[in-house]
Protein backbone atom coordinates (compact mmCIF):
# COMPACT_ATOMS: atom_id res chain seq x y z
CA UNK A 1 0.00 0.00 0.00
CA UNK A 2 2.74 2.69 0.44
CA UNK A 3 3.20 2.52 -3.16
CA UNK A 4 -0.22 3.57 -4.55
CA UNK A 5 -1.32 6.23 -5.25
CA UNK A 6 -4.81 7.27 -3.17
CA UNK A 7 -6.60 7.61 -6.16
CA UNK A 8 -5.77 4.58 -8.15
CA UNK A 9 -7.30 3.05 -5.03
CA UNK A 10 -10.47 5.01 -4.59
CA UNK A 11 -10.84 4.04 -8.43
CA UNK A 12 -11.27 0.92 -7.42
CA UNK A 13 -14.16 1.50 -5.30
CA UNK A 14 -15.43 3.25 -7.98
CA UNK A 15 -15.03 0.55 -10.93
CA UNK A 16 -15.94 -1.83 -8.59
CA UNK A 17 -16.24 -4.50 -11.58
CA UNK A 18 -12.25 -5.82 -10.26
CA UNK A 19 -13.68 -6.02 -6.56
CA UNK A 20 -16.85 -7.62 -7.57
CA UNK A 21 -15.21 -10.11 -9.48
CA UNK A 22 -12.69 -10.87 -6.60
CA UNK A 23 -15.12 -11.10 -3.73
CA UNK A 24 -17.01 -13.42 -6.05
CA UNK A 25 -13.97 -16.25 -6.70
CA UNK A 26 -12.94 -15.42 -3.27
CA UNK A 27 -15.48 -16.10 -0.81
CA UNK A 28 -17.83 -17.91 -3.06
CA UNK A 29 -15.71 -19.76 -5.66
CA UNK A 30 -12.76 -21.12 -3.36
CA UNK A 31 -14.95 -22.32 -0.53
CA UNK A 32 -17.39 -24.32 -2.62
CA UNK A 33 -14.02 -25.86 -4.73
CA UNK A 34 -12.60 -26.24 -0.95
CA UNK A 35 -15.95 -28.52 0.24
CA UNK A 36 -16.11 -30.15 -3.44
CA UNK A 37 -12.51 -31.49 -3.04
CA UNK A 38 -13.21 -32.58 0.36
CA UNK A 39 -16.33 -34.32 -0.58
CA UNK A 40 -15.21 -36.02 -3.63
CA UNK A 41 -11.93 -37.42 -2.19
CA UNK A 42 -13.78 -38.42 1.47
CA UNK A 43 -11.57 -36.61 3.91
CA UNK A 44 -11.47 -37.69 7.43
CA UNK A 45 -12.90 -34.85 9.65
CA UNK A 46 -9.18 -33.46 10.83
CA UNK A 47 -7.78 -32.87 7.33
CA UNK A 48 -11.24 -31.91 6.22
CA UNK A 49 -12.48 -29.61 8.31
CA UNK A 50 -8.73 -27.78 8.29
CA UNK A 51 -8.76 -27.54 4.83
CA UNK A 52 -12.26 -26.19 4.71
CA UNK A 53 -10.98 -23.34 6.83
CA UNK A 54 -8.16 -22.33 4.85
CA UNK A 55 -10.12 -22.06 1.87
CA UNK A 56 -12.47 -19.95 3.31
CA UNK A 57 -10.32 -17.55 4.82
CA UNK A 58 -9.76 -14.01 3.29
CA UNK A 59 -6.97 -13.12 1.15
CA UNK A 60 -3.60 -13.08 2.91
CA UNK A 61 -1.93 -9.48 2.67
CA UNK A 62 1.36 -11.35 1.19
CA UNK A 63 -0.73 -10.88 -1.75
CA UNK A 64 0.24 -7.76 -2.12
CA UNK A 65 3.59 -8.43 -2.24
CA UNK A 66 3.41 -10.79 -4.98
CA UNK A 67 1.33 -8.08 -7.15
CA UNK A 68 4.37 -5.54 -6.20
CA UNK A 69 6.77 -8.11 -7.20
CA UNK A 70 5.52 -9.86 -10.37
CA UNK A 71 3.82 -6.24 -11.67
CA UNK A 72 0.08 -6.64 -12.16
CA UNK A 73 -2.69 -4.35 -11.04
CA UNK A 74 -1.49 -3.45 -6.82
CA UNK A 75 -3.98 -1.05 -6.57
CA UNK A 76 -6.83 -3.98 -7.13
CA UNK A 77 -4.98 -6.57 -4.90
CA UNK A 78 -4.74 -3.62 -2.09
CA UNK A 79 -8.29 -2.92 -2.48
CA UNK A 80 -9.17 -6.48 -2.61
CA UNK A 81 -7.46 -7.23 0.79
CA UNK A 82 -8.77 -4.57 2.62
CA UNK A 83 -12.48 -5.50 1.45
CA UNK A 84 -12.22 -9.44 2.01
CA UNK A 85 -10.68 -8.77 5.65
CA UNK A 86 -13.51 -6.70 6.44
CA UNK A 87 -15.88 -9.47 5.08
CA UNK A 88 -14.15 -11.74 6.43
CA UNK A 89 -16.09 -11.13 10.33
CA UNK A 90 -19.25 -12.87 8.82
CA UNK A 91 -18.03 -14.66 5.47
CA UNK A 92 -15.27 -17.00 7.13
CA UNK A 93 -18.04 -17.96 10.02
CA UNK A 94 -20.73 -18.73 7.37
CA UNK A 95 -18.78 -20.60 4.64
CA UNK A 96 -17.84 -22.62 8.15
CA UNK A 97 -21.12 -23.36 9.43
CA UNK A 98 -22.83 -24.45 5.77
CA UNK A 99 -19.83 -26.60 4.61
CA UNK A 100 -18.62 -28.19 7.69
CA UNK A 101 -22.54 -29.40 8.35
CA UNK A 102 -22.93 -30.61 4.89
CA UNK A 103 -19.82 -32.45 5.05
CA UNK A 104 -19.39 -33.54 8.85
CA UNK A 105 -22.65 -32.11 10.58
CA UNK A 106 -21.08 -30.28 12.90
CA UNK A 107 -19.28 -26.74 13.52
CA UNK A 108 -16.23 -25.40 13.81
CA UNK A 109 -15.03 -23.06 17.10
CA UNK A 110 -13.23 -19.97 15.58
CA UNK A 111 -10.58 -18.15 17.42
CA UNK A 112 -12.30 -14.82 17.21
CA UNK A 113 -9.46 -13.07 18.95
CA UNK A 114 -6.58 -14.04 16.79
CA UNK A 115 -9.26 -13.19 13.72
CA UNK A 116 -10.21 -10.14 14.99
CA UNK A 117 -6.22 -9.03 15.81
CA UNK A 118 -5.70 -10.10 12.23
CA UNK A 119 -8.21 -8.36 10.52
CA UNK A 120 -6.89 -4.95 12.43
CA UNK A 121 -3.25 -5.54 11.55
CA UNK A 122 -3.99 -5.74 7.57
CA UNK A 123 -6.55 -2.76 7.99
CA UNK A 124 -3.91 -0.74 9.82
CA UNK A 125 -1.39 -1.65 7.52
CA UNK A 126 -3.26 -0.26 4.46
CA UNK A 127 -3.93 2.80 5.96
CA UNK A 128 -0.78 3.64 6.91
CA UNK A 129 0.60 2.47 3.81
CA UNK A 130 -1.68 4.50 2.18
CA UNK A 131 -0.83 7.43 4.03
CA UNK A 132 2.94 7.05 3.69
CA UNK A 133 2.58 7.08 -0.28
CA UNK A 134 0.21 10.02 -0.11
CA UNK A 135 2.77 12.19 2.04
CA UNK A 136 5.62 10.97 0.46
CA UNK A 137 5.20 10.18 -3.12
CA UNK A 138 8.80 11.12 -4.16
CA UNK A 139 9.97 8.37 -1.71
CA UNK A 140 7.42 5.59 -3.61
CA UNK A 141 10.98 4.11 -5.21
CA UNK A 142 12.27 3.65 -2.19
CA UNK A 143 9.29 2.16 -0.47
CA UNK A 144 8.96 -0.38 -3.29
CA UNK A 145 12.41 -1.71 -3.00
CA UNK A 146 12.27 -1.92 0.83
CA UNK A 147 9.06 -3.82 0.66
CA UNK A 148 9.75 -6.15 -1.65
CA UNK A 149 13.02 -7.06 0.37
CA UNK A 150 10.83 -6.84 3.64
CA UNK A 151 8.15 -9.65 2.08
CA UNK A 152 11.29 -12.38 1.60
CA UNK A 153 12.35 -12.02 4.81
CA UNK A 154 8.31 -12.07 6.50
CA UNK A 155 7.55 -15.15 4.11
CA UNK A 156 10.60 -17.18 5.01
CA UNK A 157 10.41 -16.22 8.54
CA UNK A 158 6.50 -17.16 8.38
CA UNK A 159 7.63 -20.86 6.72
CA UNK A 160 10.16 -20.78 9.80
CA UNK A 161 7.24 -19.88 12.53
CA UNK A 162 4.40 -21.97 10.76
CA UNK A 163 6.44 -25.12 10.77
CA UNK A 164 7.41 -24.59 14.45
CA UNK A 165 4.03 -23.93 15.08
CA UNK A 166 2.76 -26.99 14.60
CA UNK A 167 5.89 -29.37 15.98
CA UNK A 168 4.56 -28.19 19.54
CA UNK A 169 3.47 -32.11 19.56
CA UNK A 170 6.19 -33.78 18.24
CA UNK A 171 6.25 -32.39 14.38
CA UNK A 172 3.70 -31.32 11.56
CA UNK A 173 5.49 -32.95 8.86
CA UNK A 174 3.82 -34.42 5.91
CA UNK A 175 6.01 -36.90 5.11
CA UNK A 176 5.07 -40.38 4.87
CA UNK A 177 1.43 -39.24 3.73
CA UNK A 178 0.14 -40.80 0.81
CA UNK A 179 -0.91 -39.15 -2.18
CA UNK A 180 -4.43 -38.51 -1.08
CA UNK A 181 -3.55 -35.96 0.88
CA UNK A 182 -0.92 -34.12 -1.30
CA UNK A 183 -3.64 -34.00 -3.99
CA UNK A 184 -6.19 -32.86 -1.81
CA UNK A 185 -4.48 -29.80 -0.48
CA UNK A 186 -2.85 -28.57 -3.33
CA UNK A 187 -6.49 -28.87 -5.55
CA UNK A 188 -8.07 -25.81 -4.76
CA UNK A 189 -5.88 -23.93 -5.24
CA UNK A 190 -4.92 -24.92 -8.53
CA UNK A 191 -8.16 -25.34 -9.74
CA UNK A 192 -9.14 -21.53 -8.00
CA UNK A 193 -6.40 -19.85 -9.54
CA UNK A 194 -7.28 -21.74 -12.99
CA UNK A 195 -11.46 -20.77 -12.61
CA UNK A 196 -10.74 -16.95 -11.56
CA UNK A 197 -8.76 -16.11 -14.47
CA UNK A 198 -11.56 -17.36 -16.37
CA UNK A 199 -14.15 -15.73 -14.39
CA UNK A 200 -11.86 -12.23 -14.44
CA UNK A 201 -11.44 -12.69 -18.05
CA UNK A 202 -15.01 -13.38 -18.97
CA UNK A 203 -15.97 -9.99 -16.80
CA UNK A 204 -13.78 -8.04 -19.09
CA UNK A 205 -11.12 -6.79 -16.77
CA UNK A 206 -7.74 -5.94 -18.06
CA UNK A 207 -4.79 -8.52 -18.23
CA UNK A 208 -2.90 -7.51 -15.30
CA UNK A 209 -6.06 -7.21 -13.11
CA UNK A 210 -6.76 -10.93 -13.98
CA UNK A 211 -3.42 -11.86 -12.64
CA UNK A 212 -4.16 -10.37 -9.32
CA UNK A 213 -7.42 -11.71 -9.01
CA UNK A 214 -6.25 -15.06 -9.65
CA UNK A 215 -3.08 -14.42 -6.34
CA UNK A 216 -6.00 -12.93 -4.04
CA UNK A 217 -7.98 -16.05 -4.97
CA UNK A 218 -4.96 -18.52 -4.81
CA UNK A 219 -3.26 -17.09 -1.32
CA UNK A 220 -4.80 -17.96 1.74
CA UNK A 221 -3.92 -16.67 4.98
CA UNK A 222 -3.25 -19.94 6.29
CA UNK A 223 -2.50 -18.44 9.73
CA UNK A 224 -6.03 -18.41 11.03
CA UNK A 225 -6.49 -22.44 9.75
CA UNK A 226 -3.56 -23.01 11.86
CA UNK A 227 -4.68 -21.41 14.61
CA UNK A 228 -8.08 -23.24 14.35
CA UNK A 229 -5.72 -26.81 13.96
CA UNK A 230 -3.67 -26.00 16.95
CA UNK A 231 -6.90 -25.61 19.24
CA UNK A 232 -9.52 -27.76 17.90
CA UNK A 233 -7.33 -31.10 18.08
CA UNK A 234 -4.91 -32.46 20.59
CA UNK A 235 -2.18 -34.80 20.28
CA UNK A 236 -1.94 -37.14 17.07
CA UNK A 237 -4.80 -35.15 15.24
CA UNK A 238 -3.61 -31.73 15.88
CA UNK A 239 -0.40 -33.20 14.10
CA UNK A 240 -1.85 -33.85 10.65
CA UNK A 241 -4.38 -31.17 11.03
CA UNK A 242 -1.23 -28.84 11.07
CA UNK A 243 0.40 -30.58 7.99
CA UNK A 244 -2.73 -29.05 5.93
CA UNK A 245 -1.60 -25.03 6.30
CA UNK A 246 1.66 -25.79 6.36
CA UNK A 247 1.55 -27.67 2.56
CA UNK A 248 -1.24 -25.44 1.15
CA UNK A 249 1.51 -22.20 2.30
CA UNK A 250 4.38 -23.89 -0.02
CA UNK A 251 1.84 -25.02 -2.73
CA UNK A 252 0.52 -21.80 -3.19
CA UNK A 253 4.16 -20.12 -3.22
CA UNK A 254 5.01 -22.29 -6.11
CA UNK A 255 1.96 -21.75 -8.01
CA UNK A 256 1.73 -17.95 -8.02
CA UNK A 257 5.53 -17.87 -8.91
CA UNK A 258 4.77 -20.26 -11.96
CA UNK A 259 1.90 -18.58 -12.77
CA UNK A 260 3.15 -14.82 -12.54
CA UNK A 261 6.13 -16.08 -14.59
CA UNK A 262 3.95 -17.38 -17.34
CA UNK A 263 1.82 -14.30 -17.18
CA UNK A 264 4.67 -11.69 -17.73
CA UNK A 265 6.00 -13.70 -20.35
CA UNK A 266 2.64 -13.96 -21.82
CA UNK A 267 2.45 -10.15 -21.76
CA UNK A 268 -0.50 -10.34 -19.07
CA UNK A 269 1.53 -7.64 -16.61
CA UNK A 270 2.96 -4.23 -16.43
CA UNK A 271 6.31 -5.48 -17.22
CA UNK A 272 7.39 -5.77 -20.85
CA UNK A 273 7.59 -9.19 -21.66
CA UNK A 274 11.57 -8.91 -23.11
CA UNK A 275 12.93 -7.38 -20.18
CA UNK A 276 15.76 -9.47 -17.90
CA UNK A 277 14.55 -11.23 -15.13
CA UNK A 278 16.55 -9.05 -12.58
CA UNK A 279 14.80 -5.81 -14.05
CA UNK A 280 11.32 -7.74 -13.74
CA UNK A 281 11.44 -9.02 -10.37
CA UNK A 282 13.71 -5.39 -9.22
CA UNK A 283 11.21 -2.63 -11.26
CA UNK A 284 8.19 -0.97 -10.72
CA UNK A 285 6.19 -1.15 -13.56
CA UNK A 286 3.21 -0.03 -11.92
CA UNK A 287 1.28 2.49 -14.26
CA UNK A 288 1.35 5.36 -11.54
CA UNK A 289 5.41 5.14 -11.66
CA UNK A 290 5.29 5.69 -15.13
CA UNK A 291 5.43 9.01 -17.02
CA UNK A 292 2.43 10.05 -18.43
CA UNK A 293 1.59 12.65 -21.02
CA UNK A 294 0.26 16.06 -18.95
CA UNK A 295 2.79 15.62 -17.04
CA UNK A 296 6.33 17.49 -18.98
CA UNK A 297 7.47 14.12 -19.51
CA UNK A 298 6.71 11.92 -22.43
CA UNK A 299 5.63 8.72 -22.28
CA UNK A 300 7.43 7.16 -25.08
CA UNK A 301 10.00 7.73 -27.17
CA UNK A 302 7.43 8.41 -30.15
CA UNK A 303 6.00 10.86 -27.70
CA UNK A 304 9.07 12.66 -27.25
CA UNK A 305 9.64 12.87 -30.98
CA UNK A 306 5.83 14.66 -31.21
CA UNK A 307 6.78 16.71 -29.14
CA UNK A 308 10.06 17.96 -30.46
CA UNK A 309 8.10 18.62 -33.46
CA UNK A 310 5.34 20.39 -32.09
CA UNK A 311 8.31 22.61 -30.36
CA UNK A 312 10.10 23.39 -34.23
CA UNK A 313 6.57 23.76 -35.70
CA UNK A 314 6.00 26.42 -33.08
CA UNK A 315 9.11 27.95 -33.27
CA UNK A 316 8.76 27.87 -37.19
CA UNK A 317 5.31 29.44 -37.20
CA UNK A 318 6.54 32.07 -34.78
CA UNK A 319 9.92 33.14 -37.15
CA UNK A 320 7.23 33.75 -40.33
CA UNK A 321 4.92 35.64 -37.80
CA UNK A 322 7.44 38.08 -36.96
CA UNK A 323 9.29 38.18 -40.30
CA UNK A 324 5.89 38.85 -41.94
CA UNK A 325 5.08 41.68 -39.07
CA UNK A 326 8.35 43.20 -39.65
CA UNK A 327 7.74 43.71 -43.53
CA UNK A 328 4.58 44.68 -43.07
CA UNK A 329 6.07 48.01 -40.94
CA UNK A 330 8.48 50.31 -41.92
CA UNK A 331 10.48 48.00 -43.61
CA UNK A 332 14.02 48.96 -41.77
CA UNK A 333 14.45 45.61 -40.71
CA UNK A 334 14.27 43.48 -44.01
CA UNK A 335 16.17 43.94 -47.76
CA UNK A 336 12.67 43.95 -49.85
CA UNK A 337 11.19 46.48 -47.57
CA UNK A 338 14.17 49.46 -47.46
CA UNK A 339 14.22 48.89 -51.33
CA UNK A 340 9.79 49.48 -52.20
CA UNK A 341 10.18 52.72 -49.32
CA UNK A 342 13.03 53.90 -51.52
CA UNK A 343 10.78 53.90 -54.23
CA UNK A 344 8.42 55.56 -52.57
CA UNK A 345 10.18 57.93 -51.73
CA UNK A 346 12.16 58.88 -54.92
CA UNK A 347 8.96 59.00 -56.80
CA UNK A 348 7.41 61.51 -54.12
CA UNK A 349 10.42 63.60 -54.52
CA UNK A 350 10.35 63.75 -58.85
CA UNK A 351 6.33 64.32 -58.57
CA UNK A 352 7.25 67.12 -56.20
CA UNK A 353 10.19 68.57 -58.60
CA UNK A 354 7.40 68.99 -61.61
CA UNK A 355 4.98 70.63 -59.94
CA UNK A 356 7.35 73.05 -58.32
CA UNK A 357 8.07 73.99 -61.87
CA UNK A 358 5.03 74.27 -63.80
CA UNK A 359 3.86 76.64 -60.94
CA UNK A 360 6.93 78.71 -61.23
Amino acid sequence: AGVVEFKDFTNQFEERRGLYTGILCQFFLLPLVGFLVVTALQLDEVIGITLLVATSSPGGSFSNWWCSVFNVDLALSVALTTVSTACSVVMLPLNMFVYAHLRYGRSVQLNWVSLCVSIAVVLSAVSSGLCVSARFPEHRNFTFRLGNAAGVVLILMGIFLSTRSGEGGGGSSADGRGYVFYVAVVSPPIIGMLASLCISSFCGLPKPQCIAVAIETCYQNTGIALTVALTSFTGEQQLRAAAVPVFYMASQFSLIFVMSICAWKAGWTYAPANVKVQKFLWTNFQPAFQPRPGRGVASTSSGVDLKEGAMASDASAAKGASRKAVSMGSGVNTPGGLESDGKAAKGDRRTGTDDDFKVV
